[in-house]
């Protein structure tokens, strides 16, 4: 008897092992290639649906792409935004902080603004980060914007890039400075070929 129950114990034993493991690779599968997403709204406790569907959670799993979101409190104006999940660095963040439009919601509103200056933080460093992504695809943009007395270099977003990752070089000077400016690209150190350049004035006003 004592044998037998020591066998159904094994058995029950390995059987929780064999369905942890199976709730771990199936979690990794499902997950695999998703990205982690901060979730910060104000009120703390507003309505959070992401593609329609309802979480409660303050970071959310979401594989690269768009995906829609929504946040609502009564009382308070509701928000609608599309996130772009990407796989490239760049962090993403759900970041909403509702504008009361009512009494009531006023009111509470004075009472949690620690909960907005909260949200204010993730923004910053999602900006942050962001920012930092964006000058190591674009490193010559820390040289930028550049002015002397005979030519400005400059950049705007590629609208041929719909990421918004790529620039387009503007250089602001007569055609007569035009190999000065493209030179001194060179001299930071990057080779102007990389980089579309756009040439942007033909007046010269100190000649």
């Amino acid at each position: 008897m004592t044998s037998k129950l020591i066998r159904i114990g094994i058995i029950g034993f390995l059987v929780i092992v064999l369905a942890m493991i199976g709730y771990v690779v199936y979690t990794q599968v499902q997950n695999s290639g998703k990205q982690r997403i901060t979730v910060a709204v104000a009120p703390a406790s507003s309505r959070v649906e992401i593609n329609g569907k309802v979480t409660k959670e303050k970071e959310v799993l979401l594989t690269p792409g768009k995906h829609t979101y929504r946040v609502s409190y009564t009382g308070f104006r509701t928000i609608t935004g599309e996130l772009d999940v990407r796989t490239d660095g760049t962090q993403t963040a759900l970041v909403a902080g509702l504008t009361p439009e009512t009494a009531e919601a006023t009111e509470l509103y004075n009472k949690i603004t620690g909960e907005y200056s909260a949200i204010e933080v993730v923004a910053g460093i999602n900006a942050e980060e962001n920012g930092a992504a964006f000058i190591e695809k674009n490193p010559i943009t820390k040289q930028l914007p550049y002015t002397n007395m005979l030519f400005t270099i400059g950049y705007r977003a590629d609208p041929a890039d719909p990421t918004g990752d790529s620039i387009i070089v503007t250089i602001d000077a007569p055609a007569v400075y035009r190999t000065e400016a493209v030179t001194q690209i060179t001299n930071w150190g990057y080779n102007p070929v990389d980089y579309k350049i756009n040439f942007i004035n033909e007046s010269n006003p100190f000649v």
